[in-house]
C-alpha cells in the first residue's frame, strides 16, 4: 500500500512514469497499473474490516 502512494504521489508530481519505475525499482508495467486504479486493488474495506478484490472471485 505504502509503494502505491508512492507512486501515485511521484506521478502527480510531475515524475515521468518510467522515472518513478526506475526510482521505485519497480516496472513499468507495475507504474502504469498503480495509476489505473484510484484504490489499490487489495485495499481492506473500512466497513466490513475484510479484504476485497477486483481479480479475486471466491466460490464456497
Amino acid at each position: 500500500m505504502e509503494l502505491y502512494l508512492k507512486v501515485r504521489l511521484a506521478c502527480s508530481e510531475g515524475m515521468s512514469r518510467r522515472q518513478a519505475a526506475t526510482s521505485l525499482n519497480i516496472s513499468r508495467d507495475s507504474v502504469a497499473k498503480m495509476l489505473s486504479y484510484s484504490t489499490p486493488p487489495f485495499a481492506v474495506d473500512q466497513n466490513v474490516g475484510r479484504f476485497h478484490s477486483m481479480f479475486l472471485h471466491f466460490t464456497y
